[in-house]
């Protein structure tokens, strides 16, 4: 009697282990027999964390850059769940993280973006690299590059500053446009205000590059819908690029007053040959001699290139060319820049408005998104 009683007592207890267990199991709820639990039932708010999934927008940054980092908290079955974050970066000396989220490369180095909710955490890996020059970017359609060309600079204009070959002054600004082509969607941005007056740029920036003979630039613009061209002199600037003597050679413009149209036009300055027929011969105002009838399109992104080839010490056998969304617009050859052997070197981005008493009507831009420059001798 004793041995059975003993027996139920202890069927009884295993009983209530499978019951436990299947309780367990459950993670605290019970399953029901079309298999969703009281979890699955509950809102939001009350199921738990399972997995904290942190992404970068970018997990290689040089100096000076910047990267969105994002967060999705998901519960055991994988669905999201909405919880406040708390951002923290692993090593703060290598880059910092804000309360969006929005992370900033400070030094060369590696840490972790992390991102808390109260005892679940969740975090990515980022990169910072010694240089803030990305990759260069497969050249356009048709790129006119010359063969054999090193790499100079490239710069996608991700912060200013950022890239130690270029010094920005004056309030030049880093701005967002969702459709810049080339580099991701910031942009270096000059604003003119209104009653801005013509003679000076509202912003500059300085590339100090080595000196080579054959020079071949890249750049991505665009003038605002609302662009208003000098009125005084037709003259707006985009950059100017020097050889080694005592003055810019080669001044990068758009032609155009008003609402008129905007066509490319190489100017020289100081040229010792090459020049006649164009105004002053030493100063001479190159027009588009190949396609005169390109217009540059307000409001629109353009591919600009050049190659500019400099003479040799006492010979007219300088020449350039250019080119604006593949379509080649002016070819110049027998220059003379200076009179010794003249090598392509500093490039000052200025987009000054002309000169002359010419006024802004209303607040324009003028924007770059992309910068490349390659060379040989």
């Amino acid at each position: 009697m004793g041995v059975f009683v003993n027996r139920k007592l202890s069927s009884a207890a295993a009983l209530a282990l499978i019951l436990i267990a299947g309780i367990s199991c459950s993670d605290n709820s019970v399953t029901g027999p079309d298999g969703l639990t009281t979890d699955s039932l509950t809102a939001d708010e009350a199921r738990a964390i399972a997995t904290v999934e942190v992404t970068l927008a970018s997990s290689t940054l040089g100096v000076g850059q910047t990267t969105q980092a994002s967060v999705v908290f998901l519960d055991k079955d994988g669905r999201t769940l909405k919880r406040t974050v708390e951002w923290s970066s692993s090593n703060p000396a290598v880059a910092s993280v804000d309360t969006t989220g929005l992370v900033t490369a400070l030094a060369v180095g590696s840490t972790s973006i992390i991102a808390t909710h109260r005892l679940h955490s969740g975090s990515a890996a980022l990169s910072v690299q010694d240089s803030a020059v990305p990759p260069p970017p497969p050249p356009p359609s048709g790129s006119n590059e010359p063969t054999a060309m090193t790499l100079i600079s490239n710069r996608g204009f991700a912060a200013l500053n950022e890239d130690q070959m270029w010094e920005d002054e004056n309030p030049a600004k880093i701005a967002v446009d969702a459709s810049a082509p080339a580099s991701p969607s910031t942009v270096w941005r000059a604003v003119y205000p209104t009653g801005f007056v013509g003679g000076s740029g509202p912003a500059n920036s300085w590339l100090y590059m080595p000196r080579k003979r054959t020079v071949y630039i890249r750049w991505y613009f665009k003038y605002s819908s609302n662009w208003y061209g000098n009125t005084a002199s037709g003259i707006n600037k985009m950059f100017y690029v020097w050889t080694n003597g005592t003055v810019p050679s080669m001044v990068i413009e758009a032609s155009g007053s008003g609402t008129g149209p905007l066509k490319l036009r190489m100017a020289g300055q100081d040229i010792v040959k090459g020049g006649s027929g164009y105004g002053d011969p030493n100063n001479p105002d190159w027009p588009q001699n190949v396609t005169p009838s390109f217009v540059i399109s307000r409001g629109e992104w353009h591919t600009g290139e050049i190659v500019l080839v400099g003479n040799t010490s006492g010979s007219a056998n300088g020449s350039f060319d250019a080119w604006i969304d593949g379509t080649h617009l002016t070819h110049f050859t027998n220059i003379q820049y200076i009179s010794g052997n003249a090598l392509w070197g500093d490039i000052n981005v200025d987009p000054v408005y002309g000169g002359g008493a010419s006024v802004v009507p209303a607040t324009q831009t003028w924007d770059l998104d992309n910068f490349y420059i390659s060379g040989k001798n």
